[in-house]
């Protein structure tokens, strides 16, 4: 995925939207996402749209816990679903 291949280079990324709404994104694929944003400590904000990708609320939970442990200097993160 493009995505996941741009994600490896993200050191100078400081806030980052992420539009994914009707992509078909499951939980496993939003965890590789998260994971993949581990290099990117520079994030202070990080907008996650994962709209209409079916996702339980169970699911959005793990997602965002996800993200807020892999970005330690995070001030600000938002999942959309």
């Amino acid at each position: 995925m493009l995505i996941l291949s741009a994600l490896q280079k993200c050191q100078k990324i400081t806030n980052l939207t992420l539009h994914l709404s009707e992509s078909n994104v499951n939980l496993d694929l939003a965890k590789i996402i998260a994971s993949a944003l581990e290099k990117c400590q520079n994030i202070t904000n990080l907008t996650l749209d994962l709209r209409q990708n079916n996702l339980s609320q169970g699911e959005q939970k793990v997602i965002y816990d996800q993200l807020k442990n892999t970005l330690k200097k995070a001030k600000e993160i938002t999942v959309k679903i």
